[in-house]
């Protein structure tokens, strides 16, 4: 189970990004998003067909590293409580396919699922959309 929900979890990270006037040029063009994505992401805000919520407990422990070698690892934590944290970590390859669309293959998954990425805050703020039917966004901040 902890398995699905780390997959689940992380496919929620990707996809489209919400663009408001102060993020004008955050993608910029000078700036490929393969390398903007590099390094290490922490979970900040979540949510799924609403409003960005901050995560709390747990999930405040959540990271994803994106390496220049287009390696990725994801360590989620779950819980309810802070004595009760779980984690359970997963590796696989990502890609940049152009027109802000990133590719994710966990490690031992057959399918790869494409994703939008936006950055704002100077880079600093990284927005997943998916769109399956319901929408769900994970901000992760540096």
């Amino acid at each position: 189970m902890l398995k699905q929900l780390l997959a689940t979890t992380f496919i929620i990270l990707f996809v489209t990004a919400c663009n408001n006037d102060d993020d004008a040029g955050a993608n910029q063009p000078n700036i490929p998003i393969s390398e903007l994505i590099v390094g290490e992401w922490h979970l900040n805000r979540r949510s799924i067909g609403g409003q960005l919520e901050s995560v709390e407990f747990c999930e405040l422990g959540t990271t994803i590293s994106f390496n220049e070698n287009n390696l990725f690892n994801v360590t989620l934590f779950i819980g309810d409580e802070l004595e009760e944290c779980q984690s359970a970590s997963n590796s696989g390859v990502w890609q940049y396919l152009g027109e802000d669309i990133v590719s994710i293959q966990l490690s031992g998954q057959e399918t790869t699922a494409n994703y939008r990425v936006s950055f704002s805050n100077d880079h600093n703020t990284l927005l997943f959309v998916e769109d399956y039917g319901n929408e769900r966004h994970e901000e992760y901040v540096r």
